[in-house]
């Protein structure tokens, strides 16, 4: 059975919208917090990030579609690289 990447992120997830702090545990381990924070003001991040609330406090959230979409583009890039070295 296979099932695509947005459909295991909710599973994972159970939210269309986790928040940034959640998925950064597993994809941006190496990204101190603070750092995390700002590249997400500046929307430096491979995906969107949103506030739900324009409080300064307010976490962000990522939709999985996008997140979803981040890993596909880098697992074909990486099935790419793969191809051209075999």
């Amino acid at each position: 059975m296979k099932i695509d990447t947005a459909t295991a992120l909710l599973i994972k997830y159970q939210t269309p919208t986790p928040l940034l702090t959640e998925v950064a545990q597993q994809y941006f381990p190496h990204i101190a917090e603070r750092e995390l924070k700002g590249r997400a003001a500046r929307q430096d991040l491979p995906f969107p990030v949103f506030k739900i609330d324009k409080s300064k406090k307010a976490p962000y959230y990522v939709h999985l579609s996008a997140l979803a979409a981040w890993i596909d583009k880098q697992q074909k890039a990486a099935e790419n690289d793969f191809s051209a070295f075999s």
